[in-house]
């Protein structure tokens, strides 16, 4: 990992030297404001047994020079993968809210009923544990808004389109669904979702990238409903498949 810091120009600046991550194949970041974790989702590395390093790593960071110590290494072996058995799959992807203490994780390459998880860290040992009965179908990406109040969510459907979920953040459950938006078809085919769903910095809106649209969604933050934004969705006037930044 290389750290980075932001100069008074807005200029990244390198903060020291690198930092070596013992993991197969880092894959997301998040980072939690309660003990100054980073977590790094990971995946197997090419030489070892399929799945057996997958996991979240979990570091504590010295927020004055940015260098990070392992605090613990959560792998979750899958026992019995080629039978696709219930024993539980652990993620290589992961997302979080900077506050509380929920993780996200989710799994690319299995069925859609295994693909998903959500855990508690305990900001001073590392350990993720599993919330209970916190799996939802086809979820397999998020991104929080930055209170930290609601999720959105990419769903994936073995068959139409994808769609749009929006969750309250509970502290015991985890995600809450409290809306969704099926993306329409274009020209009688399925919509995918390119990347995943976006907040804008308010946390009103939400943008997403489809096969064919541009999507733009309002969030009503006392209900935790989504209306369309007028105007949308819009077709795409060009073949690329961008990833939104959305600041102001």
């Amino acid at each position: 990992m290389i750290p980075w810091a932001v100069g008074v120009d807005g200029v990244p600046v390198s903060a020291g030297a690198l930092i070596p991550l013992s993991l197969g194949w880092p894959t997301t970041y998040a980072f939690k404001a309660s003990g100054n974790l980073v977590l790094v989702g990971h995946g197997t590395a090419y030489e070892q047994p399929l799945h057996s390093q997958d996991g979240v790593a979990v570091y504590r960071e010295n927020c004055a020079t940015g260098t990070l110590s392992l605090v613990k290494n959560n792998i979750f072996p899958v026992a019995n993968f080629s039978a696709f058995s219930s024993d539980p799959i652990g993620p290589n992807f992961i997302s979080a809210s900077t506050s509380g203490d929920l993780v996200v994780g989710w799994y690319c390459g299995v069925p859609l009923p295994q693909s998903n998880y959500q855990y508690h860290v305990d900001a001073q040992t590392g350990v993720l544990t599993v919330i209970p009965d916190s799996q939802i179908l086809g979820l397999c990406e998020t991104s929080f808004d930055s209170s930290g109040q609601y999720a959105i969510g990419r769903m994936e459907h073995d068959s139409g389109s994808d769609s749009i979920a929006v969750f309250r953040v509970d502290s015991v459950r985890g995600l809450v669904e409290t809306d969704r938006y099926t993306l329409p078809l274009f020209e009688g085919a399925s919509q995918r979702i390119l990347s995943s769903p976006i907040f804008d910095l308010s946390g009103t809106f939400v943008y997403a990238n489809a096969t064919e649209y541009v999507i733009a969604l309002r969030l009503d933050r006392s209900t935790g409903k989504l209306t369309l934004v007028s105007g949308y969705p819009q077709a795409r006037e060009n073949s690329f498949s961008p990833l939104f930044i959305v600041a102001r």
